[in-house]
């Protein structure tokens, strides 16, 4: 290996990555992610580069492998690590290999500020006077009547379920040749 820099931005200009701040330490939101490069000395011909990103405890993850056909003694390649609001804080490691042997290391520290838990209380169960309250206006008495003499003969209660329709207990209207509904605003349909 002959280097390895790590920094928030830069691109590639030839064989070679130009950062344009090189540094090791990453502090999450300002950074969303940044970059690691390597170059080694190795013979022209095919190469294989591959790597694993190491947090300070837990489980690794591999990005893909990277295969250059190599004219030139000068070998190359980068990675870019976007860093997660749940990454761990502290030293992780970008370990590479080439060709199947270790390639070098590079380490870093990540600062990942905890996420503020912000406790929810449960809703608050309405009382029975507001329930009450807030259906009132959808209720109306529904009352069979004498066809011929328009009394009342039985009343049920009944809700509004949508425009120009109210539902009852059917037997409040079995064999009714006439029905009034009377409404919370005091309106009656006959």
């Amino acid at each position: 290996m002959r280097r390895s820099l790590s920094g928030p931005s830069g691109y590639a200009s030839g064989t070679t990555f130009v950062f344009d701040e090189i540094r090791t330490r990453f502090v999450h939101p300002q950074d969303k992610s940044f970059i690691v490069y390597f170059e080694w000395l190795a013979p022209p011909g095919l190469h294989t580069i591959s790597a694993v990103w190491k947090p300070p405890e837990g489980q690794s993850s591999m990005p893909p492998e990277i295969k250059v056909d190599l004219a030139s003694g000068l070998l190359s390649a980068y990675w870019t690590f976007t860093i997660q609001p749940d990454d761990a804080s502290g030293v992780w490691t970008l370990e590479t290999q080439v060709d199947g042997a270790p390639g070098g290391t590079h380490s870093f520290e990540l600062f990942v500020p905890a996420t503020p838990k912000t406790e929810t209380l449960p809703p608050r169960r309405p009382t029975t006077d507001e329930l009450y309250r807030t259906a009132q206006s959808s209720l109306a008495t529904v009352s069979s009547l004498n066809a011929a003499t328009g009394e009342r003969i039985d009343s049920s209660l009944g809700f509004i379920y949508a425009q120009d329709q109210v539902a009852t207990a059917f037997q409040s209207i079995d064999g009714a040749t006439a029905i009034s509904v009377r409404f919370a605003d005091g309106s009656e349909v006959r």
